[in-house]
């Protein structure tokens, strides 16, 4: 992962930290892949509804 995919992963990570979702998903993209998300594992503990 290139140094600068990394810095925005980590601040889009901080975002969703803070509950700003608005500049989390200002790191969202038309080209973005939901399919890509598929190679996650799933979170432990409590999910929002």
């Amino acid at each position: 992962m290139s140094n600068n995919s990394k810095a925005i992963l980590e601040a889009a990570n901080a975002a969703i930290a803070q509950g700003n979702y608005e500049r989390f998903l200002s790191f969202c993209t038309d080209d973005n892949d939901p399919d890509a998300l598929d190679v996650l594992e799933p979170c432990s503990g409590d999910r929002p509804p």
